[in-house]
Parts: structure tokens; sequence; C-alpha cells
């Protein structure tokens, strides 16, 4: 928690820092430029906010070089290759720049640079705080669960997609253009749930699964299916359930829903695979998380009737979030 309030904190002086910056230099670096060069500057802010942040020590090697092995071709100076390759780097902006380098010049192309990480700073900045209140939220939630504070809500009918759809939307800044994203979820499938409980299981599952991608190939697969009974490949994942007899010798008179979340990372370690769902079982680094996202997100299922099941080995791991459906109401049950 330390963590997440310091990079508010941070993130807030920089939003500062930059605000100071932007009043003094920006509208003069504006009123210089042509209606051409206006475009090109709009282009190059837009196409860095629309790059996410995740990047391996890999990736941002290889990146480095080919930006440096285009810029050679338009100066010899390697201070400045270095410089611009520096600052292309941190706007995370991809190659080919030679339409902009042949209209500017490659000089006047490190001021719009310049400013256009300005625009950049501001928002990774909100989105850093996004990313720790997000956190927060998830570690407040997880505390509270497990100390089994009241956390009672209505349950309700919701749309399954749209609710998956939002879970998705707070990770953008780990997706867009870095994972391929694969997702098989009928329309307009619902289902009655604590939405907001819900909600956190697919978000732990979803940020764990990015986690896991960091150095790896990025594939994420979401496939959502309606069970009439649970299916004999799942007595080969573990569960959620010790008694997983029980599972396929109480069938549920209006079948399961069931959500497949598959990634390709480094799969979690054998060692600790029969414990993921206790409190305090984590892979991440000390301060990168406290190991109650699986245990808070069987706790959630379970209250909904149902299980978490999942098989995981190098370069991939599947969790299925399996529910029993109900015709339920919306009164308070959970």
């Amino acid at each position: 928690m330390k963590k997440m309030f310091w990079n508010i904190r941070s993130s807030a002086d920089q939003m500062a820092l930059n605000n100071q910056a932007m009043l003094g230099e920006f509208p003069k670096f504006l009123e210089s430029l042509g209606p051409q060069e206006k475009i090109i500057f709009q282009e190059i802010v837009e196409n860095s906010e629309k790059k996410g942040r995740f990047q391996s020590t890999k990736e941002e090697r290889m990146h480095k070089k080919l930006v440096a092995k285009e810029l050679s071709a338009f100066s010899n100076k390697e201070d400045l290759v270095v410089e611009l390759s520096e600052q292309i780097g941190s706007l995370h902006l991809t190659p080919p720049f030679d339409k902009y380098i042949n209209f500017l010049g490659i000089e006047k192309f490190q001021k719009f640079l310049s400013s256009a990480e300005l625009f950049k700073n501001q928002y990774d900045s909100i989105s850093n705080i996004e990313e720790a209140v997000e956190k927060a939220s998830r570690v407040v939630f997880a505390l509270r669960s497990y100390l089994d504070t009241s956390n009672s809500l209505q349950a309700k009918e919701v749309d399954l997609q749209a609710e998956i759809d939002k879970c998705l939307k707070v990770y953008d800044n780990f997706l867009n253009g870095k994972i391929q994203i694969t997702k098989d979820i009928p329309h307009k499938w619902k289902y009655f749930s604590v939405t907001e409980n819900m909600q956190m299981v697919w978000k732990n599952l979803i940020f764990n699964a990015i986690q896991a991608m960091h150095e790896t190939e990025k594939r994420l697969k979401i496939k959502v299916e309606k069970w009439e009974k649970i299916p004999e490949e799942l007595k080969n994942y573990k569960s959620t359930n010790k008694d997983q007899d029980s599972l396929w010798g109480s069938p549920r008179d209006q079948g399961w829903i069931a959500v497949r979340i598959k990634d390709s990372g480094v799969g979690i370690p054998l060692d600790i695979q029969d414990n993921v769902f206790n409190p305090f079982v984590t892979t991440r680094p000390v301060g990168e998380g406290i190991g109650l996202g699986l245990f808070t997100s069987k706790k959630v299922v379970q209250e909904h009737g149902g299980e978490i099941f999942f098989k995981s080995e190098t370069g991939s791991t599947e969790f299925v979030v399996a529910i029993a459906v109900r015709s339920g109401s919306t009164s308070s049950v959970f």
C-alpha cells in the first residue's frame, strides 16, 4: 500500500511540473507551427498515447536498435542519434519516421518530440494514478474479504460480455498494441451476480495473466461457455474444491456458465500450485503483491455457487471460472 500511495504522490508532483512547463513553453511552440506541422505534431502525440507501457527489457533493446538504425541514415552525429532514440523510446513511437524527418528536418523533429513528451508525461502520470488507485481498491477488497468484513451487496442480472470488457478497459495501458487478445463471448449473455465482487475476480485473473506474460509471447484468450454439466476434461485441472468428486456428482438443474482465461505466460511454479488459493501465497516480487488475489477470487466465486479450475505449465496457464446458473432474484443473498 505504501508503494501505491507513493506512486500517486509522485505522479501528482510530476503533473504539477508538467503544467508549469506546458504553460511556459507550449503556446510559443504551437504559434510557430504551420498547418501541416500542426497535423504532424498531433499525429506524434496521438500515436504516442495509443501505445501501452507493457514492454520487456528485450523488447526495449530491439526497439532502440531499430530506431537508431533508421536515424543514422539522417545524421552522422552519434550523440544526436542516441538522444533521439531515447526520446522516441519514452514516447513508445514505432518506425518509420522518414516522412516526418524529410518534412521537418532532424533538428526540428527533435523539438517536436520534446514538446510531445510533455503530453506523454501527463498521460503517463494520469495512468499511474489510475493504476495505483485500482491496485489499492483490489487490496482493500481482498483484505476486507480475508478479514470477513461485511461486503454484502445486491445480486442483479448483468451482461457478462460488458462486465469483462469493463475489466479489460482498466488495463488498456498494458494491453493495447502489446498483447494479442482473442475473445469468444456470446453476445448479451446475462447472469445473476454481485457485479462489484465478480469484477474483482475478472480483474485479478486478467492482471495475473498480464504479469505472467511480461517476458514471454503475449497472447490472451477469453472464452465463455455454457455447460449442462462440468466437462470431464476439468478432472485434470486443479480446483478450489477439495472434494472434486462432488462437482460431478451434484449436477445443477440449469447448468453452468464458464469463463476461460488463458495466457501464454511463464506458468505457475509446480511447487506452489496446490496452494495458490491459500492466503498470502504469491509468485510476485516483494512489494508487488500480497497474495490475496486468488484467495479472494475463490471466496467470491464460491459465494456465487461456483468453483475455479486451473491448469498451468511453462508457456500456458488457463483459469476456468464455473458458476452455477440460477434464476435468482435481486435480493441481497451474498
